[in-house]
């Protein structure tokens, strides 16, 4: 993978490597060595991965690599449930609305963030990232898969769904247990149709917001 990185270089801007078991945290410096021009990268079930290895992906400033890539989608679902931390996401989420020309990652661009994101089955991931989404990626997020992720709060949700734009049009949410009537029919846009909460057959009681 590293020298087909190398080859396409800085034209490669969609890269999907789900599913693949013989990648690790290896083919990540290479990434970000050779092609600073991705916008998706889809990692599913690339069970190898570790959050150390994805920190150093978007890590900035990292001495002898250029910044990280500047990220539209990012798919990390179905990885080993302890690799996505919201230490990663708070990376991931700076480095995809900085300015690359400043030092600083916590400088947030306009027109930057992350408009799809999937951490389906992340144990770590926490409200602590729909923070960092909002801060980032108000106008700009259209869909988030946080299926299987037991930390997610109805309040979370609810904070995500009230801070961001109406350009947000899906929400994954299979297996979430912990979610209650309290988001699913207490957000900004239950009787918005455009916004759709999958698995949110979960609900307790009421139709609203089923889909």
């Amino acid at each position: 993978l590293t020298d087909i990185l190398r080859s396409v270089g800085e034209s490669l801007e969609t890269l999907d490597v789900s599913n693949n078991h013989d990648l690790s945290d290896s083919c990540l410096s290479a990434i970000r060595q050779y092609n600073p021009r991705l916008r998706s990268l889809s990692m599913n079930a690339v069970k190898e991965l570790t959050s150390a290895g994805l920190l150093a992906l978007f890590l900035h400033p990292l001495e002898g690599l250029p910044p990280p890539p500047k990220l539209k989608v990012l798919e990390l679902g179905c990885c080993d449930y302890h690799a996505v931390t919201d230490e990663v996401l708070d990376m991931v989420t700076a480095s995809t609305s900085c300015n690359n020309d400043e030092t600083s990652i916590s400088y947030v661009s306009r027109t930057g963030g992350l408009a799809q994101l999937d951490v389906q089955g992340s144990a770590l991931v926490t409200d602590a990232m729909l923070e960092k989404l909002v801060e980032t990626s108000s106008t700009t997020l259209t869909e988030l898969n946080v299926s299987y992720c037991p930390q997610i709060t109805d309040k979370g949700l609810g904070y995500l769904v009230a801070k961001t734009g109406n350009q947000l049009a899906k929400i994954h949410v299979w297996g979430c247990a912990q979610l209650s009537d309290e988001f699913f029919d207490g957000h900004r846009r239950t009787n918005d149709r455009t916004l759709e909460i999958l698995g949110a057959w979960m609900k307790k009681s009421g139709t609203r917001s089923l889909r």
